[in-house]
């Protein structure tokens, strides 16, 4: 039977005045007062569960307030995607929960006449298969077998020219569209199109990371699977990965969640 221990690391950074990121650790967020200060979360051994990042939008308005919500409401859904066995189910709840934070910061976004908003990427773990979903540019990634593989689709305007064709991925990496949001968290009248890759094998020995692109614009992928991979531990390795970020100079707000998969 697999067992699944998972951590967080949360730092504001070296730059920015707060910390507009958070997380949902299988149920656990932190309070918006105490996400200025670098947070430290873990649990398991569990034989399910789920984590989710939340990076609010940087030089937007209020990202603290649609990150921070975001998560409070996936902390709630703890109970009812517990019940969920199969990946449509879990999927069906997610929409569900991802459709109510959607309509709550669009509505505090409307009431102030200004964008407010946030990407996510959350893992849901069984002990037949993980799902992934996204929204943003907020990553998932798999180390399996010594390769670091990307489960999630970015939504920016760079992404979405490269899937057109019209942008190779080494011009994309360089592309002052990059970071370009097509659709996020808390946009009014909109339907979101959530990134969904459900019943994604797991197996004893895999390791996964959820992150902010604090960490990815930061830390070269390279070095990110290398910090995973040598990492003793779920809570290592999410601090090795955010210390990481902070040498490199930490730039932005910076989350990790891990994942680590055993028997």
């Amino acid at each position: 039977m697999l067992s699944f221990t998972f951590a967080a690391r949360c730092d504001k950074g070296l730059v920015r005045a707060e910390n507009q990121d958070n997380f949902c650790l299988d149920g656990v967020f932190v309070p918006a007062e105490l996400m200025q200060e670098p947070t430290r979360v873990a649990g398991g051994p569990s034989k399910a569960g789920y984590l989710a990042v939340f990076d609010g939008m940087g030089g937007e308005a209020r990202g603290d307030f649609a990150a921070l919500t975001s998560a409070g409401l996936a902390a709630g859904m703890r109970a009812g995607l517990s019940r969920c066995q199969t990946g449509d189910e879990i999927k069906l709840r997610v929409l569900s929960f991802t459709e109510q934070a959607n309509a709550a910061v669009a509505a505090r976004s409307r009431e102030e006449g200004r964008r407010i908003g946030s990407t996510m990427a959350m893992l849901v773990f069984r002990q037949d298969a993980v799902h992934v979903f996204s929204v943003g540019d907020s990553p998932a990634f798999r180390l399996s077998g010594g390769t670091l593989e990307k489960l999630t689709q970015d939504d920016t305007f760079a992404a979405l020219l490269v899937r057109r064709g019209e942008l190779t991925p080494e011009k994309a990496a360089h592309d002052p569209r990059r970071n370009s949001l097509t659709q996020h968290i808390g946009m009014p009248d909109v339907t979101l199109r959530l990134h969904c890759t459900t019943d994604f094998p797991v197996a004893a020995g895999d390791r996964f990371l959820l992150c902010s692109d604090g960490l990815t614009d930061m830390v070269p992928l390279r070095a990110m699977s290398s910090l995973l991979a040598s990492a003793g531990t779920a809570q290592e390795a999410a601090d090795a990965l955010v210390a990481a970020a902070l040498e490199a100079g930490g730039r932005d707000n910076v989350t990790a969640l891990t994942l680590f998969v055993g028997e």
